[in-house]
């Protein structure tokens, strides 16, 4: 054996087993042991290589069956998941159907019966049933009311459908059983059959018939009989609506207070609302502020019933209570017992917000929500009463150009916006004190002839208190304190107008105490308007009291900072006093609020003037040039240019 066998003999006789290192010891010694010793090394090494082959072979077969075995176990899992899925759809599809099924308030329309001769010629059940349906969508959409539909008793909304039955079982077939089970749905049905006159129409809605008798040819007629009642067994309130829309108020007014009788507290509060204001378009004026007043009772949180008494108290003249019942409002429209569509509120808190800046004669503001009004989607001649008002507000902000040119925009389509531009023109006539203007703008007769029957009721409920009112001043400044005597004297003691006027004629007299008599009078009906104090003070001013007149000019911007009128007359009065420096102050105050207004430049021009500036003066001269004064103080400004 050469040395690299004996080599290779060693190493396998020192790793091998006992039996074969013996081997190997013997075939270093012996040639044929050893050749024996080769073959057997050759046999071991292929075994060990096949061995290593199948232990490959095997491990790749392992994992290929771990594959195997792992991915069925993910088919596995995927097909439990989906069934899973499956059986949550399934669950889910069922839940949505049964509270779909639940809350389902809609109304469904079954096939009428008909006489076979009527169906040969096209007029089917289902065809009967779809004309119903027709004048169902109509009536409702005819129905215009602020009223969220969810505050209903009955409501079935939009959901208004005619019903005809499937053959068999079906998706269909289970909806409709399971609204007829858990749902709320108002079944109408009826039938049309000959008479010897014509024909009838029955409707029923979930209870006893209704048939009304006619012509064969007034078919149509018939069913709008059926349809209306059909409406007014299913949705009353809204019925009432639309009969107050169709001019039928006597109906409407008789339904309500059947109604309001036996309704919970929210519903009588609707019913009340609603109900006020059709006895204030009778003229029925204590009843439509106690039925008012009841509303707002029964339910303290609802906007609407305070908004609609702030409107009753309103036309009353009773202003004090208009105001806080329209502030009661505004915040019941977010917060209140109903949730307000906002699309169809917001238009209402403009000119919530517009009536209470007025009182405040906070002018500029009423005129940015007055334009925030016309900017919104016009409901109802919303737009061009804003506009109407917005005119009005630039009057009371002495800018009659302005105002003017407003008005000239003004072209009234129907009676309604006749006479709310007729009475506000005659409001503009007032403020500039244009008394022949005045009266004819506010000639009754022609006001009577050119609105419907039943808006006279109101227009006299108005015109007794506030345009009266007017005339009367307009007759005392005009010379006729007889006549402005008499006339005042028909107004009533409740109405804060009529009162604080009461006060403007004595003062023209210069009857000094009847006119504080009737001013403290005023106080004490508004006590949160600034209108009053400021009346007493122009009259203590004219008197010669200029303490007097500062300290209730000053009561009067304290009620309302943003009163140009108030801070002007204060700055008179101070200017009186000799105190021109502060009276410059109360001019400049004022300007912020009524910046256009050229008596207020011109009294603030000399009062600069008298304070020893002479330039700033002059620069307010000239800003009171160009803009509106009266003949007599143009000819002031004149002189006071000259020196």
């Amino acid at each position: 054996m050469n040395e690299g066998d004996n080599e290779r003999f060693r190493d396998a006789g020192e790793t091998g087993s006992p039996a074969i290192g013996l081997a190997f010891d013997a075939a270093r010694d012996d040639a044929s042991v050893s050749a024996e010793a080769r073959v057997f090394l050759r046999e071991q090494t292929r075994l060990v290589r096949l061995q290593a082959e199948q232990l490959i072979e095997e491990s790749s077969l392992m994992r290929w069956s771990l594959r195997l075995k792992r991915a069925g176990e993910m088919m596995k899992f995927a097909f439990e998941l989906s069934v899973a899925l499956v059986l949550v759809i399934i669950v889910i599809a069922l839940a949505g159907a049964l509270w779909s099924a639940a809350h389902d308030n809609g109304l469904v329309i079954e096939a009428f019966s008909v006489p076979p001769d009527l169906t040969s010629r096209g007029l089917s059940g289902e065809v009967v049933a779809g004309h119903l349906l027709d004048k169902l969508i109509r009536m409702q959409d005819e129905t215009n009311s602020i009223r969220p539909a969810d505050t209903y008793r009955n409501n079935w909304g939009d959901d208004i459908k005619v019903e005809i039955p499937d053959t068999g079982i079906s998706i269909g077939e289970l909806n409709r059983y399971l609204r007829h089970w858990l749902g709320h749905e108002t079944h109408i049905n009826g039938e049309v059959y000959r008479t010897p006159q014509g024909l009838a129409v029955t409707a029923r809605a979930g209870g006893a018939g209704v048939t009304f008798r006619g012509k064969e040819g007034d078919l149509d007629a018939l069913m709008q009989k059926a349809a209306e009642s059909v409406y007014a067994q299913t949705q009353p309130y809204r019925y009432v609506a639309y009969l107050g829309q169709m001019n039928r108020r006597a109906e409407a007014m008789q339904m309500l207070e059947a109604f309001a009788a036996v309704a919970p507290p929210a519903e009588r509060a609707w019913d009340y609302s609603f109900l006020g204001n059709l006895y204030e378009s009778f003229g029925r004026e204590k009843d439509a502020l106690s039925t008012l007043r009841a509303a707002v009772a029964a339910d303290p949180g609802n906007a609407h019933a305070w908004e609609n008494l702030s409107d009753q108290e309103q036309t009353l003249n009773h202003l004090e209570d208009a105001l806080h019942h329209s502030e009661k409002a505004w915040p019941l429209y977010d917060q209140g017992s109903v949730a307000f569509n906002p699309d169809r509120i917001g238009i209402i808190k403009l000119q919530n917000r517009v009536f209470v800046a007025q009182l405040m004669g906070d002018y500029l503001t009423a005129i940015r929500m007055d334009e925030a009004i016309r900017a919104e989607p016009d409901r109802g001649g919303t737009q061009k009463l804003a506009l109407i008002d917005e005119a009005a507000q630039f009057a009371a902000a002495h800018d009659p150009s302005r105002a003017d040119a407003l008005d000239a925009e003004i072209r009234p389509v129907n009676s309604n916006e006749w006479i709310n531009k007729r009475i506000s023109l005659a409001g503009i006539a007032f403020i500039e004190e244009r008394w022949d203007t005045l009266r004819r703008l506010l000639d009754i007769g022609e006001l009577m002839r050119n609105v419907p029957a039943e808006l006279r009721p109101v227009l006299g409920t108005i015109y007794a208190r506030l345009p009266s009112s007017w005339l009367a001043l307009a007759d005392a400044r005009t010379g006729d304190l007889v006549g402005a005597m008499n006339l005042i004297g028909r107004t009533p003691l409740d109405c804060f107008t009529c009162v604080l006027i009461r006060g403007r004629i004595d003062a023209t007299a210069k009857r000094w105490h009847a006119a504080a008599f009737w001013f403290a009078r005023s106080e004490r009906l508004a006590p949160s308007l600034p209108d009053a104090p400021l009346e007493w003070s122009k009259m203590l001013l004219e008197k010669g009291d200029a303490s007097g007149a500062a300290s209730k000019a000053a009561a009067a911007s304290r009620i309302a900072p943003h009163y140009a009128d108030a801070l002007e007359v204060w700055g008179e009065a101070l200017m009186r006093e000799n105190r021109s420096d502060l009276a410059a102050e109360k001019f400049s105050a004022a300007a912020k609020f009524a910046p256009n207004w050229g008596r207020l430049h011109l009294e603030w021009g000399e009062a600069l003037s008298y304070s020893g500036t002479p330039d700033e003066a002059r620069a307010q001269y000239a800003i009171a040039s160009g803009l509106y004064l009266e003949p007599a103080e143009r000819s002031r400004l004149r002189q006071l240019q000259a020196h």
